[in-house]
């Protein structure tokens, strides 16, 4: 478990990821908490069209492919490291999907 700023989630994320010692290609998967009963099946899907479109980000909620409570966001750990150095204002910092992965990704798949 790792405990971070209810507020600050981009640099909770990122610091949970950092505490594991990723890489800048290694694969980090968001699951929110609002999403308890996730279908492992829909998140492997996810991740595997990251590892197949070769991009930086991939997920199932930015086209609205599932039903709420199926959200699944896979980046690499250089993306999110990406974002987290150049997001600055508060809602880049609080709403870390769309302003930031998406945006500064140099090849999403959606």
């Amino acid at each position: 478990m790792f405990k971070g700023s209810e507020h600050d989630v981009l640099n909770r994320y990122y610091s949970a990821a950092y505490s594991l010692g990723l890489n800048e290609n290694d694969i980090v998967v968001r699951i929110t908490g609002d999403c308890p009963l996730i279908d492992p099946r829909i998140c492997d899907g996810v991740v595997l069209l990251l590892m197949h479109s070769n991009a930086d980000y991939s997920s199932n909620v930015v086209s609205c492919t599932f039903p709420d409570g199926l959200d699944c966001e896979v980046m690499r750990f250089g993306t999110l490291e990406k974002a987290w150095r150049q997001s600055k204002l508060k809602y880049e910092r609080e709403h870390i999907i769309l302003s930031n992965l998406i945006l500064r990704c140099k090849k999403p798949g959606l």
